[in-house]
């Protein structure tokens, strides 16, 4: 399991979700799950609105400062804070293997 691994995101770099990943609608919540037969990933992570934004922003692969320029627009709150945010959940996602540089 790639959890608690030491991942850096690169701020200059694009990622993209890796194949076999999926959101999912399960009881009321946005869920990311596996639907692929070979990864270390097990289990599924829930997803918050802004979570599933980004998740969307990386379908065709995006970087944080591309995803932070579109929460701007969508949300109204600081570009500072939203890199940071975006830093913090690609991280995650990263660390989990469920995304990859592009």
């Amino acid at each position: 399991m790639a959890f608690g691994r030491t991942v850096k995101i690169d701020k200059k770099a694009s990622y993209r979700i890796k194949e076999g990943f999926e959101l999912k609608e399960v009881v009321g919540r946005t869920v990311v799950v596996y639907m692929g037969d070979d990864s270390e990933f097990n289990g599924i992570i829930r997803l918050n609105e802004e979570g599933v934004f980004v998740w969307k922003q990386l379908v065709n692969g995006a970087g944080v400062d591309q995803i932070a320029a579109a929460m701007e627009q969508e949300y109204d709150a600081d570009i500072k804070v939203l890199i940071e945010d975006v830093t913090e959940v690609l991280t995650s996602l990263l660390r989990e293997n469920v995304i990859e540089a592009c």
